[in-house]
C-alpha cells in the first residue's frame, strides 16, 4: 500500500480556502454584522461597509454565503464592492460588503 501525498498545490488550495473561511468567520459573524449594523441605525446611518483587514476576496467563504442569506432573510439589501489596490496594482482588488437598509420606499417612519 502506498500512502498517495497530493501535490503541493492541493495542499496550498486547501490552506488558502481554510486561511480566508477564518477571516470570514470573524469578518462576516451575523451577530458581529447585526450589531455594528444596529450602532450604525442608531447613529442615523442607512449602511454599514464591512471590509477585509487586507486586500482579499472572501465572496466564496460559505461564511460569507451564510451570512448573506441571513441578510436576504431579514430584508436588507447588500453588494460587494471591488476595490482596488489604491497604491499598488500589483496586489489584489479588495472585494467590500455594502449592507443597506433603506430599501423600502414605503417606511417613512
Amino acid at each position: 500500500m502506498t500512502n498517495r501525498i497530493p501535490p503541493r498545490s492541493v495542499l496550498f488550495r486547501r490552506a488558502t480556502a481554510s486561511a480566508r473561511e477564518t477571516l470570514a468567520k470573524d469578518l462576516f459573524s451575523p451577530d458581529k454584522v447585526l450589531e455594528a449594523a444596529a450602532q450604525a441605525a442608531a447613529l442615523g446611518e442607512c449602511f454599514i461597509v464591512l471590509t477585509p483587514p487586507r486586500p482579499i476576496d472572501l465572496r466564496g467563504t460559505e461564511t460569507a454565503s451564510e451570512l448573506l442569506a441571513i441578510l436576504k432573510k431579514e430584508g436588507f439589501e447588500f453588494s460587494w464592492d471591488r476595490r482596488e489596490h489604491p497604491t499598488n496594482v500589483e496586489l489584489p482588488p479588495t472585494f467590500n460588503l455594502l449592507i443597506r437598509w433603506d430599501n423600502d420606499p414605503k417606511i417613512k417612519e
